[in-house]
């Protein structure tokens, strides 16, 4: 039955005919083929092989092995010597040399309560314009005077408890110029 199915679809298969390049293709590949063949043999004389024989069981030669012994040997000594040199050398010595600074504690004046004058200037000017006071940018500038009094009175609890150190002085004075360009801010609302 198989060789029945097969038989019918090789009979509906469409025909092909190849291009006629195809068969030049094809013909000058015979004709090289043909070609080779006709070719003439070359039969090499006995010594040829009696010298490849030879060559293929003599031992084999030790060529510049002693070169590359001793450039091993040299690097190797080399490096040892300058690892010897460098150790051993008295004439470097390493010192640690460093220095300590005190501060006089006068030159950090505390100059940071100058402006209070100022708030309470700004204190009895809302008692009079209590409607400006009242205004909520007004408030929103005083919770930001408010949040800078606390981060003071931290910075000077913490000078207390631990000096005045530079980074304090430095901490207080940015939160001085806040505060003051604040101020500055609410008496130009009033």
């Amino acid at each position: 039955m198989s060789d029945k199915h097969l038989k019918d679809g090789l009979r509906r298969l469409p025909e092909y005919t190849p291009d006629g390049r195809v068969w030049e293709n094809i013909d000058s590949e015979l004709h090289l083929q043909t070609a080779i063949e006709q070719l003439p043999t070359y039969e090499p004389p006995e010594t040829i092989w009696e010298n490849i024989s030879t060559e293929l069981h003599a031992k084999p030669r030790v060529r510049r092995l002693w070169r590359r012994v001793a450039a091993v040997a040299a690097m190797f000594l080399l490096t040892i010597g300058t690892y010897w040199w460098t150790m051993s050398n008295d004439s470097i010595q390493e010192k640690i040399i460093y220095a300590t600074e005190t501060i006089d504690s006068g030159i950090f004046q505390e100059d940071w309560n100058t402006d209070e004058d100022g708030f309470q200037e700004l204190a009895k000017l809302c008692s009079q314009k209590v409607f400006v006071c009242k205004q909520p940018s007004f408030q929103i500038l005083k919770g930001e005077i408010d949040e800078l009094n606390d981060a003071k009175a931290s910075i000077e609890a913490a000078m207390k408890k631990y000096g005045k150190q530079a980074e304090f002085i430095l901490q207080m004075k940015d939160i001085e110029q806040e505060r003051s360009k604040v101020l500055k801010e609410m008496f130009a609302m009033i």
